[in-house]
């Protein structure tokens, strides 16, 4: 579900959407990524402020992406996401029923 006024942040025009950020079934922000030699480094822009738990679910689903493209990941956005060991774990066991982020 994506709240009506955030669709120009979504599709500007032209029939093709943006990466979006999909959340318990609601749009909450959009993403791209900028891809380097060692690394990938994903812009995260929420379209409102996140909860603790959902930032780090958003970053543990960040660090799957570069792993996907066997690298090293980090989101950041207005408030860059820092994630102990132990955040890090909750949120990954949090995703678990998501399947593919």
């Amino acid at each position: 579900m994506l709240d009506p006024q955030y669709v120009k942040r979504l599709n500007a025009g032209g029939g093709i959407l943006g990466a979006c950020i999909v959340l318990d079934g609601r749009v909450i922000g959009t993403w791209r990524r900028t891809l380097a030699r060692d690394a990938v480094a994903i812009e995260i822009d929420l379209f409102e402020e996140a909860a603790p738990q959902e930032r780090q679910v958003i970053e543990v689903a960040a660090q799957r992406y570069g792993g996907f493209h066997g690298l090293a990941a980090s989101a950041f956005g207005p408030r860059p996401v820092k994630l102990s060991v132990k955040a890090a774990s909750a949120a990954a066991a949090a995703l678990k029923g998501y399947g593919s982020c």
